[in-house]
């Protein structure tokens, strides 16, 4: 009996195929994860932004510190100062809640050899209660710990 040599190739032209499909994957979870690690620092921005706001002991000295801190996380996660925009609290005032929000623009996506294509924002907002014994509300009350803010 006679073997046929038919369909011997029958699949090869699946191989290019699966590899087109692994290295667009590949790109897709590496992009959806450069996303993921930008809106934590840019949490990690606005926590420390408002950390050095918060305890300030005037509201030009909290701006200042607040960007000075902003730079520093930005600098440690590699973060270029075009890619960052950071809208600071408008709230000055004995325990009210300063909310500042960060957004940094992260290349949509992004392949080897070719740089980044499109773009896209991400945003997070933060709150943090000001310190009113910071910015002379006083002294704790007459049982000496209670809070300020009530």
């Amino acid at each position: 009996m006679r073997q046929s040599e038919r369909a011997q190739m029958a699949g090869i032209e699946s191989i290019p195929f699966g590899i087109l499909v692994f290295v667009a994957g590949t790109l897709l979870i590496v992009n959806a994860w450069a996303t993921v690690t930008t809106r934590t620092t840019a949490a990690s921005i606005a926590r420390e932004y408002l950390r050095a706001y918060t305890n300030a002991p005037s509201q030009p000295e909290a701006i200042e510190a607040g960007d000075r801190a902003a730079r520093a996380v930005a600098a440690a996660h590699n973060i270029d100062s075009t890619q960052l925009r950071i809208e600071r609290p408008a709230t000055w005032e004995p325990c009210g809640v300063a909310v500042v929000a960060v957004t940094i623009t992260v290349p949509e996506i992004r392949a080897p050899f070719l740089g980044g294509f499109g773009s896209t924002e991400v945003r997070v907002r933060h709150r943090d209660r000001l310190d009113p014994y910071r910015i002379g509300l006083g002294s704790p009350g007459p049982a000496g710990g209670t809070d300020a803010c009530g």
